[in-house]
């Protein structure tokens, strides 16, 4: 284990630990879902995606950006639905969301993510320069 997903899980377990947060009267400290970017886990997810989701539900962790791959929607789905895992937004490509919106709503919406919220990380079109009629776009 890397020192990373050594911190993120001592942070995940104080965060969400009633016992270490006397100081709020027993409350958790942070009470609304904790989530992460599958992103993060890029290189454990090809080795095995329920193992993934293991990590990830053991970390605490109650909500995913992102989808299954190369996994069926459906099938990511039920295994994050088995582990109380849900998946509020995806990612997508500038390009991809200009050139195919539909195909981006598809793969959130109208499949078996459910995602209602779509987000890019990046906007590199050619020639780019931030403007407010690009970020409008």
């Amino acid at each position: 284990m890397n020192k990373c997903t050594v911190l993120l899980l001592a942070a995940a377990s104080f965060l969400s630990d009633p016992a270490t947060s006397s100081a709020q009267g027993g409350k958790p400290l942070y009470t609304a879902p904790l989530g992460v970017e599958a992103y993060t886990f890029r290189k454990s997810f090809p080795i095995d995606v329920a193992r993934t989701l293991d990590t990830i539900k053991m970390m605490g962790f109650t909500e995913m950006e992102g989808g299954g791959g190369r996994m069926a929607p459906e099938e990511f789905r039920k295994l994050c639905d088995a582990r109380g895992i849900s998946i509020p937004s995806i990612g997508a490509g500038y390009e991809q969301l200009v050139r195919s919106p539909d195909s981006v709503i598809d793969q959130a919406i109208r499949t078996a993510l459910g995602a209602p919220v779509v987000v890019t990380s990046a906007i590199t079109p050619p020639g780019f320069r931030a403007s407010m009629d690009l970020a409008k776009k």
